[in-house]
């Protein structure tokens, strides 16, 4: 990145090799679409070169393009015939890549005369696999054994680290599995020591798949954890998404349902090109799988699934038909599954097929192998131990079977198979002599079963109870021992202690004694040792209220709590409760559960209005399994108390609110139409309209043209720099306009995230993406009838510029994920402080929009061309202040003329902001001229703070670099941001928070 945006600044021409490493640089973190696009860049003479050809056929190569790699490759090597041998040896990953060994393995062998000794080495390791694919798996295995010794004589690691990986590789596909493990180990350890944090992170991602198939889950899911987050630091996105995908899978063995759900989701949305294609049916598959577990719909993809070569996939099926109750697909699928592992040799998955197709049969036969053997794997085998125990009958020795039947299940507990642990529980449950053991195994099945069932709702973790073990249960009587018990005696005591809440809601007038009074309650209830109410306002959780119950308030709550639960519920939706969060899968790792040492938790989540929820939080830190069934319920009635309350009391404070705004705009009212009396008695002018005010003859012409502009059924382009009264202007557009008793709606299109621009100008259908719940409508039909005014259009992405201009043409407008388009009838204002010629010269704005937009163009004046108009704008402020303060002011004619003579680079909002300053510093009138500032200008030196001794604050840090961004891109904000790497919205929000602060220069807002 800082090389390319090196190249950007420095107007010169690279050398080829720079150019080059700029995109392998791209390909090199697995951004296969950046680095083509980079060298689409390149000079014409460059991109016909061998170095161009050598890339696109590895950018084709990462994206499954194997014939374009091909040709590609034998492209490059007729540009220049010393690149022959490292474009063979490109050929032969593609014709890897595309199965064809045979040939992989001739073409790479035939590569090696011209390879230096890395690429040969390389090219020996791939004729190694290829032999290894064609069944000469000895040859192969000395191959990868010589390579690795003579890169340990050499003293190379990291060339040994990666054919460690290769032969372990290889070694897991033989069904070696402890040879594939010390190669895999030794590789990470490798790649470790030597610091090559991308090898390491492969390395982990390939030994978790491996532990993932040995059983060993819980060290798996620990390494993918690990994984995931440097290969993303590193920008390995292909990778992190494989690993995402393999962390998906460990979920879905371990029956974690929605947390496996979401990594396989996210992960096989991202996944494209090669990768995509190896892995994206699998992941389908085990996604189709896992939502037949909780009686989800089937996908629309199920029928293409089926037609897939990879046995892994087809046993999925095979699982969700069965769960479907389709036995006839269940065996098809699991024979199509067996004969295709047995073509293949995979012995383990011939062994899981003839399990899935017939389990009663297949059970004995799946036993009589020793785990971990070459034919079985250890989590089938304990699959075929489960099924086995629970469908025997007549025991011979009761005892011996169920003390069996506790082993299997201590096993399954520490391997962190968390569903088939649950079922075994509730068998043992269910055959235990003493209530005492029923009731013990019978809790600990339901803490399993919970951690099961987080993210899920009630009707889901019903249907995933019934399918415990991946098929129908063969015993379904059994999961009665898993059900939660009802309310107990104590319930009627606690259920008055809320009814008393509602009596306390309807006569305290004290919002924060109420919530005390929730949270207090909510600790009793539920015998918790600590208890929280938390707002989320804008997306910050927000700690209202914390009570302790021994010692009452707690300080600095929010780092009391685990934020990791409270944004699971709020994400959920629904209660979370853990029974000892350290042993959570997902959550057991977060910072605060292992800095807090937290155990019982239950968190509920409430909602206020569609803008505001909270959750109520309680906890206890010494006790496991703390909270019960009924503890989540008795919470969940408090919840609808804490948002009872809180939005009784937003309704009065946004009453308040408005009525202090209808008096701010009353006043403002009055304050235009003294205006209007005063200028009709000087000019004859009407009365301005949206109060405008001055009259000089820059202002008067504008206001001439706006009079004359509002009546034309147009789109308007209203111009001029920050601060200069562009809304204000547009707003007199509307109220002038026979459009003015319809709705007035405006918009920032730089305020708003990029991601959620097209939805909020069309509108969307429930469902139509994460987080639409319900049916909305866009700005351009709210506005039907009215005015919408689009602020800041420069900021607009090309892409919706297209779609813009097609709604101005047809007047129709289409909702995202929607078929029906709808009619609406609005006139367009647009504003931009940006020269929008300049924009579409630099292929930044289009320019057939710019041509519909600028049917009409007023241009606003500076305050410096309207000096004029000071004394008037002066007035003006003061009556603003005279209404909020109640203090009547006025400014001394030395004031008004030392006002009139200064610059004003931010134009009226700086000359109000001025006002202000000056309000606040005089006690009465405006009376001492000295007071008044010159106006300041902008140097990269005064914002780098050269001349500020002692040490700076990150704040002002952070301040200083963006100023200084913004005064060298001449306040492009995309441009100040991606000078310094970071985004444009949190450029446009630092502003906005320094406008509101009065800290903004003057010279800044005026770029």
């Amino acid at each position: 990145e800082r090389l390319a945006s090196a190249a950007r600044r420095l107007d010169v021409a690279l050398p080829i090799a720079l150019r080059a490493g700029v995109a392998a640089g791209w390909l090199g973190i697995g951004d296969a679409e950046r680095a083509r696009a980079e060298i689409e860049r390149w000079p014409q003479a460059e991109r016909a070169g061998a170095e161009a050809e050598l890339l696109r056929a590895e950018i084709a190569l990462v994206l499954g393009e194997h014939a374009e790699s091909a040709r590609c490759f034998e492209q490059a090597a007729r540009f220049d015939e010393s690149h022959g041998p490292r474009a063979r040896l490109g050929r032969a990953r593609a014709l890897a890549s595309a199965g064809r060994w045979e040939d992989c393995e001739a073409l790479a062998r035939e590569a090696l005369p011209g390879l230096d000794e890395r690429e040969g080495a390389e090219a020996r390791a791939l004729a190694a696999s290829a032999a290894f694919r064609r069944g000469d798996s000895e040859a192969a295995r000395a191959e990868f054994e010589e390579l690795i010794r003579a890169a340990q004589r050499v003293g190379n690691p990291v060339r040994e680290a990666a054919l460690r990986q290769d032969l372990g590789t290889l070694e897991r596909r033989a069904g070696s599995l402890e040879r594939a493990l010390e190669h895999y180990e030794e590789s990470e350890r490798l790649y470790a020591r030597a610091g090559v944090l991308a090898g390491s992170a492969r390395a982990r991602t390939q030994l978790a798949g491996l532990l993932r198939e040995r059983g060993e889950l819980l060290r798996a899911d620990e390494l993918l954890q690990r994984a995931i987050p440097l290969r993303e630091r590193l920008g390995d996105k292909s990778g992190a998404e494989i690993a995402r995908g393999t962390l998906g899978l460990c979920l879905a063995e371990r029956g974690h349902v929605r947390a496996a759900l979401e990594e396989l989701a996210r992960a096989e949305l991202a996944l494209r090109g090669a990768a995509g294609q190896l892995h994206g049916p699998l992941l389908r598959a085990r996604i189709s799988k896992l939502e037949a577990r909780i009686g989800a719909s089937e996908h629309d993809w199920r029928a293409e699934l089926e037609r897939t070569g990879d046995p892994r996939a087809l046993l999925s099926l095979a699982r969700e038909a069965a769960l479907r109750g389709d036995p006839a697909k269940q065996r098809a699928l699991a024979e199509r599954a067996a004969d295709l592992a047995r073509r293949l040799g995979l012995d383990a998955t011939v062994a899981e097929a003839e399990f899935v197709r017939d389990p009663d049969r297949a059970s004995e036969g799946v036993l009589a192998a020793r785990p971990p053997g070459s034919n079985v794997s250890v989590l089938v085998h304990q699959d075929a131990a489960l099924w086995r125990a629970i469908t025997r009958r007549d025991a011979a020795d009761p005892a011996a079977e169920l003390a069996e039947l506790e082993a299997l299940c201590r096993e399954l507990l520490a391997c962190g198979r968390d569903d088939r642990a649950a079922r075994a529980c509730a068998a043992i449950a269910a055959r235990a002599e003493s209530s005492r053991e029923r009731a013990r195994w019978a809790e600990e099945g339901r803490a399993c079963l919970a951690r099961c069932s987080i993210g899920l709702s009630i009707t889901e973790s019903a249907a995933l109870a019934a399918s415990l073990l991946g098929l129908p249960d063969p015993r379904p009587a059994d999961l009665v021992t898993l059900e939660d018990s009802g309310l107990d005696e104590d319930d009627d005591m606690q259920l008055l202690q809320i009814l008393e809440l509602n009596h306390r809601l309807v006569r305290e007038d004290s919002l924060p004694e109420l919530l005390g009074a929730i949270v207090e309650s909510a600790i009793s209830v539920t015998g918790a040792e600590r208890g929280f109410l938390v707002l989320e306002e804008e997306g910050r959780l927000v700690f209202d209220t914390a009570r302790d119950s021994r010692r009452g308030g707690i300080e600095e709550p929010e780092l009391a709590v685990s934020r990791s639960v409270i944004e699971r519920a709020l994400a959920a939706e629904r209660s979370l409760r853990l029974s000892n969060a350290a042993e959570d899968p997902l959550l057991g790792k977060s910072p605060s559960v292992v800095a807090l040492e937290l155990r019982s938790i239950l968190c509920a989540p409430f909602t206020v209005g569609p803008q505001l929820r909270g959750a109520l939080y309680v906890d206890h830190r010494l006790r496991t399994g703390a909270f019960d069934a009924r503890a989540e319920r008795l919470l969940g009635l408090l919840c609808d108390q804490a948002a009872i309350a809180i939005a009784q009391v937003r309704r009065v404070e946004e009453i308040r609110r408005l009525n202090e705004r209808l008096g701010e705009r009353v006043a403002a009212q009055a304050s235009d139409l003294a205006t209007a009396r005063a200028q009709l008695a000087r000019v004859g002018l009407p009365a301005p309209a949206g109060g405008i005010v001055g009259s000089s003859p820059a202002i008067q012409r504008v206001r001439a043209l706006l009079e004359r502009a509002a009546a034309a059924p147009l789109p308007v382009l209203v111009t001029g720099p920050s601060g200069s009264g562009k809304e204000l202007a547009a707003r007199a557009l509307h109220e002038l306009s026979p459009r003015a008793r319809g709705p007035w709606v405006a918009e920032n299109c730089a305020a708003l995230p990029a991601s959620l621009i097209e939805a909020e100008l069309f509108g969307h259908r429930r469902g139509s993406f994460t987080g639409a719940e319900e049916d909305r409508a866009g700005l351009f039909e709210r506005a039907s009838g009215g005015t919408l005014l689009l602020d800041e259009i420069g900021e607009l992405p090309l892409e919706l510029q297209a779609k813009l201009l097609r709604v101005l043409e047809t007047g129709r407008v289409r909702r995202l994920g929607d078929t029906q388009e709808r009619e609406c009838d609005f006139r367009l204002i647009a504003a931009t402080n940006r020269d929008l010629q300049r924009e579409v010269r630099e292929g930044r704005f289009r320019e057939d929009l710019y041509y519909r937009l600028n049917a009409l163009h007023i241009a606003l004046p500076t305050l410096d061309e309207r000096l004029s108009d000071v004394p008037e704008l002066v007035e003006h402020f003061l009556r603003f202040e005279e209404v909020r303060s109640g203090v009547r002011r006025r400014a001394s004619r030395e004031v008004l003329a030392q006002l009139s003579r200064r610059r004003w680079p931010g134009n009226v909002r700086e000359l109000q902001n001025e006002v202000l300053r000056l309000c606040a510093l005089c006690r009465g009138d405006l009376d001492d001229p000295d007071l008044v500032r010159e106006a300041q200008s902008l140097s990269l030196e005064s914002f780098a703070g050269a001349a500020e001794p002692g040490p700076r604050t990150m704040e002002e840090i952070e301040r200083a670099a963006i100023l200084a961004a913004l005064t060298r891109a001449r306040g492009d904000r995309r441009a100040a941001a991606q000078e310094l790497g970071i985004s444009r919205a949190k450029v446009y929000q630092r502003i906005k928070d320094w406008r509101e602060l009065g800290m903004l220069p003057a010279s800044v807002e005026a770029l």
